[in-house]
């Protein structure tokens, strides 16, 4: 580096498969110089950087990065990094390991170390790149900031239409995995969005909120919902009245047969779609059958009920969470029309994420919401009073811009929440979110009233009450958080594999591991399950993965640590194994060192060191 030369970082960054210096996810491993800037200087970048990443929300959750080289660069080029992220739904989890290396003088921070996590090996390597091309470039060019600002944003925009398809379909996987990465579990990529959380017996396959242990005939039944009505109805379950129809003209006789007011659904849609509630008039009803019946081949003429709207969130048979939903409108403040009020609705940072994400908005004066106006005698240029909510949604899903406000479970009463769990119960739901209509969330539902609008077998969770109810469902769905024991042996140097498996054997043997893996072999109950791997991180994953492993030993030569990281971020134990007769060189020695502080801080014990003789 040029010490005469104006500010500047410069890095060399690598990913890992695995893991390192106490991540938990998959590591990129980078040497990074920066020289020491003025604190002015430092917060002229941060408020332009501030400014690049204004319209794509990241949550930071409680992560904060520390400046560990005084006004160095680096806690810019870190943060860069993770906010880079935002606007593809990327489970990245915030967290960084920062340590010198080389020199530290006033001028200079010379070869540190920088341990950062990744989703995706190519998304992480552009992204960084983009972050010190961008610093760099606002501290060459102080003069032309808003020119710098302008094209770097264009190319992170094309970045993250490049990347979009590296992220998560859903939201509610993002939350499950950050929440995953936050207490440790070791996540990796089954098959086409579904996730594999945690190790051996103990991991768990999930998509989205379904898991591997949900009944699908549970959320075959739930898929419609006229089966779910009929199950819930055997089972004594309070219901909504309601007919299938698949004409027309069915479906005005069951209007009549029922009467208005009324709900129209498409009978296997999820998120709210179609669904419009409290049509009073058959002009509405016609208008919404046609809409529900483009939707699905059969519709549901449902009796419409008043009451408050609840979503009751069920895992395992617990209550772990609820909502009262409202529907999507505006509030009057006196003074401002209703355009005026949607337009600070739709400013909201939820709305923007929402329309950056989607390119519209979930709630806009469009023929539902002009309708609503008209049955209310108001029109957009009308000026509600303050205080007055004028709902502009027939539904209270968030897709449709409906609010939600999280209640303490003790709020409702015992029978309403019992009700909730035996409707996941009649239908096999290990996870389930139930939608209750009630006149009073205290009364009990056999005095105060009240239905089961909806069971939904893959429910929408969100990010209400922050992932505290994704933590629940880890740890009500993945025995012992998904860990296993993992025993790691690293060998100094490379031994022949038919000398490591003989170790590896009676050392298995002594921590009465089910498996063990070598470089060229995986066992399970000393029969070999895989082999010719092309590293021994390789084939200590594959044991890993093994779904009825109960105690691993994962052998690698520090090589091998060093190369690819560990195979997983929590061991139990760790191992060296000396070299051989052949001796020790400086070579082998510092790849080892460099292979235990890999390690170390993913050890529940400190390291031991065999005898270079096994007994």
């Amino acid at each position: 580096m040029d010490k005469n030369n104006s500010s500047w970082i410069k890095l060399q960054a690598k990913t890992l498969p695995g893991y390192a210096y106490g991540s938990v996810q998959p590591a990129l491993v980078a040497r990074v110089s920066s020289r020491i800037v003025e604190q002015k200087v430092q917060q002229r970048v941060n408020s332009a950087l501030t400014a690049i990443f204004a319209s794509r929300p990241f949550d930071r959750g409680q992560v904060h990065f520390v400046d560990a080289a005084g006004t160095s660069l680096l806690p810019l080029l870190v943060e860069s990094y993770y906010r880079a992220h935002g606007g593809i739904r990327c489970p990245i989890y915030p967290w960084q390991h920062l340590m010198t290396l080389g020199s530290k003088s006033p001028a200079l921070w010379e070869n540190a170390l920088l341990v950062i996590h990744y989703w995706s090996p190519d998304m992480a390597k552009e992204l960084i790149l983009w972050s010190q091309s961008t610093i760099e470039l606002l501290l060459r060019h102080p003069q032309q900031e808003r020119q710098v600002l302008t094209s770097q944003t264009a190319a992170l925009d094309q970045l993250r239409r490049k990347f979009q398809t590296h992220g998560c379909q859903g939201i509610n996987t993002v939350h499950l995995l950050r929440k995953a990465a936050q207490l440790g579990v070791r996540a990796s990529n089954y098959i086409n969005q579904i996730y594999r959380l945690g190790d051996g017996c103990h991991a768990r396959l999930f998509r989205s909120t379904v898991t591997c242990k949900t009944s699908g005939i549970g959320i075959d039944i739930a898929r419609r919902k006229s089966h779910t009505g009929e199950v819930l109805t055997g089972h004594g379950i309070p219901v909504p009245t309601f007919l299938v129809v698949t004409t027309a003209e069915e479906a005005l006789q069951a209007a009549q047969t029922i009467g208005y007011p009324l709900v129209i659904k498409p009978d296997d849609t999820d998120g709210g779609i179609g669904v419009n509630a409290g049509i009073s008039t058959e002009e509405q009803f016609l208008k919404s059958y046609a809409e529900a019946r483009n939707l699905s081949q059969k519709v549901l003429v449902q009796q419409f009920v008043r009451g408050l709207d609840y979503r009751i969130t069920v895992v395992e048979g617990k209550v772990v969470r609820v909502i009262l939903r409202h529907p999507g409108g505006v509030r009057g403040d006196g003074h401002s029309t209703v355009t005026e009020l949607m337009a600070i609705v739709q400013a909201s940072p939820r709305h923007q994420a929402e329309h950056l994400l989607n390119g519209r908005f979930s709630i806009d004066l469009d023929h539902e919401a002009l309708d609503l106006l008209a049955e209310a005698g108001l029109t957009p240029e009308s000026v509600p009073a303050e205080g007055i909510f004028l709902p502009l949604r027939r539904k209270a899903n968030v897709s449709t811009g409906g609010e939600q406000v999280l209640i303490d479970p003790t709020r409702l009463h015992p029978d309403n929440l019992l009700l909730a769990c035996r409707c996941a119960a009649v239908l096999r739901l290990n996870i389930a979110g139930v939608d209750l209509l009630l006149e009073n969330g205290a009364r009990s539902w056999l005095e105060g009233g009240g239905v089961v609008l909806e069971v939904n077998g893959m429910p929408q969770i969100g990010g209400e009450g922050g992932l505290e109810p994704f933590e629940q469902i880890l740890r009500e769905t993945l025995p012992e958080l998904g860990r296993i024991e993992v025993h790691l042996l690293i060998s100094e140097a490379e031994r022949s594999e038919p000398e490591l498996q003989e170790i590896a054997r009676k050392l298995a043997n002594e921590l009465r591991c089910s498996g063990y893996s070598t470089r060229s072999r995986v066992y399970y109950e000393k029969s070999i399950l895989s082999q010719n791997h092309a590293n021994g991180a390789q084939a200590a994953r594959l044991l890993l993965n093994e779904p009825l492993l109960d105690r691993a030993l994962c052998c690698l030569s520090a090589s091998e640590v060093v190369e690819h990281g560990l195979p997983t971020n929590h061991i139990t134990s760790l191992r060296i194994l000396p070299d051989g007769p052949a001796g020790k060189n400086k070579k082998t020695l510092s790849l080892l060192r460099t292979a235990i502080s890999f390690s170390e801080a993913h050890c529940a014990s400190s390291p031991m060191i065999l005898k270079r003789q096994m007994p």
